[in-house]
């Protein structure tokens, strides 16, 4: 059992995971609390492949257990009619963002877990020791600096387009925000 957190705009949103299923805390305030059984996202404790998740009415970020490949907490963001056209291009643009991560990372992993498979094996027949030996021996480090290396350019590539994208999301954000802000003016 678990806890997340996620904060946008005016409300603390949480996950609690329990067998197969998801509770949803909302907590608006310290006076009110709703608490939602969500349709299991987990099957046999783990994640479907299917990622796509239905848009959720409200308007709180869902943030979801971690993807079996790409280890990233999938967010389900809210889309509403009465959102601001500045609102609807920030969330747009996150869900662009963590789609981008989700297929970097899931690459990325799939990557790692092969390489470090052949690694384990060959050094296994080499040094005639089991797979679990050789996971808990020192060469790994080896396999480990060697791996980072490889993807040292790959990995920085990856950090200066996400730098690029937090910036338009922080940019959109403001916006959004500004927007939200003179609607509550206008009410």
């Amino acid at each position: 059992m678990y806890f997340l957190r996620g904060h946008l705009f005016r409300s603390a949103t949480y996950f609690l995971k329990q067998n197969h299923f998801l509770y949803f805390v909302s907590v608006q305030n310290q006076n009110k609390v709703q608490f939602h059984c969500v349709e299991s996202l987990l099957q046999n404790n783990k994640q479907a492949d299917n990622t796509e998740v239905k848009p959720i009415p409200d308007e709180d970020v869902w943030i979801g257990p971690p993807h079996p490949t790409s280890q990233l907490r999938i967010k389900v963001f809210p889309q509403s009619e009465d959102f601001s056209e500045e609102e609807k291009a920030f969330y747009l643009q996150c869900k662009k963002t963590q789609e981008w991560h989700h297929q970097y990372w899931e690459a990325h992993n799939k990557e790692f877990h092969e390489s470090r498979n052949l690694f384990i094996d060959k050094m296994a027949r080499e040094k005639n020791l089991t797979r679990d030996e050789v996971a808990q021996s020192d060469d790994m480090a080896l396999f480990y600096q060697h791996f980072l290396k490889r993807n040292y350019s790959k990995h920085m590539t990856y950090n200066w387009k996400w730098y690029k994208k937090n910036l338009q999301l922080l940019y959109l954000s403001a916006k959004a925000n500004i927007s939200k802000v003179k609607r509550t003016f206008r009410k």
